[in-house]
């Protein structure tokens, strides 16, 4: 199911001893203008994604998302946001994103050959910026290949500043670290960017070797992928809070980016929600690799 929506969201006053005159005002409004939503289920996985537009973009989102499920047991997400700055944000971000969802379904549970697709996309986004601009632009990218096929593990990589969390019914467990200049020990200053600007990302030759880590998600748990715009408005705390009271994933979804949107941030704001329904194939990934290979 895909929805579209435009809407604002007005704010109650939250002084009840303002004066007469401002109290019988309009009260604020938050811009809420949602992109692309909605929810799919396969014998094996529930999806569910959602996306508020930024209130500096009139018209089109920067950010996108993406999936494909091959087969029953197997389910590629993307989440990509175009970097600020660049030239057509949105396109580098759909390029990106369809490009992780498209990998071949015979590379499933290769680290190597998903390193080596993803390479690929440096020179996906660059080719079809070119079609649309003279000027350069580039992405980052939260992605995963994931599957229940016995003995097969699931991937899941990053590029920037989007991020990939493991939900586990009580806390919201960040899987990766923000690639930014101040993380990666980089100047900034010389690049007109801040400490907290991603150094990394898809279009620019600055992706680096694609880091493919495995990941083990028990059956119950949540994998999610989003956009800075999400956790730069709500932590894991809130996050984990939303996952646990929403009546369904997709739900969850939206709940996620209309309370970063109204908790104060005015990016794109992008999330997508995996979760494995029934028993999930063992295999020998281990949720630990992750904190030592991304730190």
């Amino acid at each position: 199911m895909n929805t579209q929506a435009i809407g604002i969201m007005h704010l109650p006053p939250t002084d009840a001893s303002v004066t007469t005159s401002v109290a019988t005002a309009q009260p604020p409004a938050i811009d809420m203008r949602m992109a692309r939503c909605g929810a799919e289920q396969t014998k094996c996985w529930d999806i569910a994604w959602a996306q508020v537009i930024g209130v500096h973009h009139p018209h089109v989102c920067e950010d996108s998302v993406a999936h494909q499920c091959p087969n029953q047991q197997t389910v590629f997400v993307s989440v990509c946001d175009g970097v600020g700055g660049g030239a057509r944000g949105d396109v580098a971000s759909a390029t990106a994103s369809a490009h992780a969802v498209r990998m071949p379904i015979a590379l499933v549970g290769n680290a190597s050959g998903i390193a080596q697709w993803m390479e690929q996309a440096e020179a996906q986004v660059q080719m079809r910026l070119r079609t649309v601009s003279h000027a350069r632009g580039a992405t980052t990218l939260a992605a995963a290949w994931l599957t229940q096929q016995a003995g097969v593990p699931s991937y899941i990589m990053r590029v920037g500043d989007a991020r990939i969390y493991a939900f586990d019914g009580t806390h919201a467990m960040p899987l990766t670290q923000d690639q930014t200049y101040q993380s990666m020990g980089l100047p900034w200053a010389d690049q007109g960017a801040k400490p907290d600007d991603p150094a990394a990302m898809i279009g620019s030759d600055a992706m680096g070797e694609p880091e493919v880590v495995p990941l083990a998600l028990p059956s119950g748990s949540t994998l999610l992928l989003c956009s800075d715009g999400l956790h730069r408005g709500l932590d894991a705390g809130c996050m984990a809070s939303i996952l646990i009271h929403a009546p369904s994933l997709e739900a969850a979804a939206l709940r996620l980016v209309q309370t970063a949107r109204v908790a104060g941030s005015a990016d794109d704001i992008t999330v997508l929600l995996a979760r494995p329904t029934g028993p999930v194939a063992r295999t020998r990934a281990r949720t630990g690799l992750l904190r030592r290979l991304f730190s």
